[in-house]
């Protein structure tokens, strides 16, 4: 499986941890992208969208870092890290939707900053950005209080830790004032989830 990705990119970061935690991680080929350099411009045959990450398996695009962490649960016997029981399942997906929109939030804020001239950045764009991570932030709860024990996370969880560390990475919202419920869960998922110190966002 050869997987289009960024160092830095939270959306990759998902992806990676799933692999790691699903006994993955070995059989993927990492290829650093730049889309707009020419060798990148001559892969948009394979990945039309130029986002990452993408995952090119058996000749086939699999896009959207959702939809990569399915491909992965069912390609691991599938009840995984998505739960089978249909209640449990819509509870954890929901909850991973709402971090999705945090995480879109965060990437928002690092493209108003990098993407416009300094003089024509919206602070209170940027700031209503912030409210929704800070709201989203109370709303969102850890599934256990530790993983000391191990225990299989799911994809809320995986996205959970992927936003948390985008947030210091570019310090978008200092997440432990708001959110000090996370501070213990987050410890405890670093310090027993497979990959997580392996797959730390990087310039």
């Amino acid at each position: 499986m050869q997987l289009f990705y960024t160092t830095a990119s939270p959306y990759v970061r998902k992806v990676m941890m799933s692999a790691h935690v699903l006994g993955f991680a070995d059989d993927l080929t990492l290829e650093t992208v730049d889309w707009a350099s020419p060798d990148g411009i001559g892969k948009l045959a394979l990945n039309p969208l130029a986002k990452v990450p993408a995952l090119i398996t058996d000749g086939k695009l699999i896009a959207d870092s959702r939809v990569i962490m399915e491909y992965f649960d069912i390609r691991a016997g599938g009840g995984k890290i998505i739960p089978n029981d249909p209640e449990t399942r819509v509870d954890v997906l929901s909850q991973a939707a709402l971090i999705e929109g945090m995480i879109d939030a965060s990437i928002l804020i690092v493209y108003e900053t990098r993407l416009r001239p300094e003089n024509m950045v919206m602070d209170s764009i940027m700031q209503r950005y912030r409210d929704k991570i800070i709201r989203g932030l109370g709303m969102v709860g850890a599934t256990t209080t530790s993983y000391d024990n191990g225990s299989m996370p799911t994809v809320a969880d995986i996205a959970l830790a992927a936003l948390l560390d985008y947030l210091d990475f570019r310090n978008i919202v200092a997440w432990r004032d708001h959110a000090p419920h996370l501070v213990d869960w987050m410890a405890g998922f670093a310090a027993a989830v497979p990959g997580y110190q392996d797959t730390m966002p990087h310039a």
